[in-house]
């Protein structure tokens, strides 16, 4: 079974919901969009940022109680930036080119992007 820890930010609310879910994320999201007596319900522009994969439950509820513990807004935006940053280097290959795979690299990455040292533990590094 996959589960998922993700988050959600609310532009208008300025807030982020961060939860798990072992069900598919594509039907999880309209839930949250969705009238429900829950916190999300409260905006409509919630969109999936952010998420990570896991084979049990209890790691991806363990992960969200991890994040929703920080108690900072901040930390969660550098864990979501981090993330597209890492994203634009696996798609561009050693010549710049948009499509490359990050096996294309060897040894030192040609933009290293900073990281602080409690998002690289928490990532589980590069």
């Amino acid at each position: 079974m996959t589960c998922h820890f993700y988050i959600l930010p609310s532009s208008s609310m300025d807030k982020f919901n961060v939860g798990h879910s072992c069900d598919d994320l594509q039907d999880r999201i309209p839930w949250h969009l969705s009238n429900h007596r829950v916190f999300t319900s409260k905006a409509k522009d919630w969109e999936l940022v952010y998420f990570e994969k896991y084979s049990d439950l209890k790691a991806a509820y363990a992960r969200e109680r991890q994040i929703k513990s920080w108690k900072s807004k901040q930390r969660k935006k550098e864990i979501i930036k981090l993330k597209n940053q890492l994203s634009s280097f696996r798609n561009t290959d050693t010549a710049g080119r948009v499509g490359g795979s990050p096996d294309t690299y060897r040894g030192q990455l040609p933009h290293q992007p900073q990281i602080p040292m409690r998002l690289f533990y928490f990532c589980g590094g590069i």
